[in-house]
């Protein structure tokens, strides 16, 4: 008997403990029920609206793509920009040299031509006329000739190219002559021509 009442009053102090436990948990899931009840049906004080704390991020924001697109305008201002299509065929300027302003840096040449430049001496030139016939053929293909007609005249009498006067000779004088082509005979950039009169 006295075993069964000590074990019996050791479970009681154990029942009492936990109750004990219980109550408190319970009196503080109360507590917490009560203040989240409290936070649902209260308006909250103090905070700003979330549209009002933006405002002045998106102002950040334009401030940053308004500089970006400064930038981009002061790289369009550096950029080189060709007056024609074509492909470069000679550099005058490597990376890192002084260039004068107007200086050419390249020469760009269109991969198709479609005009000629010759070059008439000086006895040739009273009997020449805007729209004159005249008669070409390809140095790389002298069996087959077509007819073209002049469509420009240089301004004023000029030396000839070096390519065109003999190495032991004095450089001759000529006006510049300007012949169109049509598409089907367009020319390879720098490609030597005969051309009569």
């Amino acid at each position: 008997m006295d075993a069964d009442r000590i074990a019996f009053e050791a479970l009681s102090e154990k029942v009492a403990g936990l109750d004990s436990t219980a109550a408190i948990l319970l009196a503080a899931t109360l507590d917490a029920d009560a203040r989240y009840r409290k936070y649902l049906g209260s308006t909250v004080t103090g905070r700003l609206d979330p549209v009002v704390q933006l405002k002045p991020l998106e102002s950040a924001i334009k401030v940053q793509e308004t500089q970006i697109e400064m930038v981009n305008l002061a790289i369009l201002e550096c950029a080189l920009r060709a007056p024609i299509d074509g492909r470069v065929a000679e550099i005058f300027r490597q990376d890192g040299e002084v260039a004068a302003a107007g200086e050419p840096l390249l020469s760009i040449v269109d991969p198709r031509s479609t005009r000629l430049l010759a070059y008439v001496p000086e006895r040739g030139i009273s009997d020449l006329h805007l729209g004159d016939k005249v008669r070409v053929r390809r140095i790389s293909d002298p069996a087959r000739s077509f007819t073209c007609y002049v469509a420009g005249l240089g301004a004023s009498v000029e030396p000839l190219p070096q390519r065109l006067s003999p190495a032991d000779a004095a450089p001759g004088w000529g006006l510049a002559v300007t012949i169109p082509l049509s598409g089907s005979h367009a020319a390879i950039p720098g490609e030597s021509f005969e051309i009569s009169f």
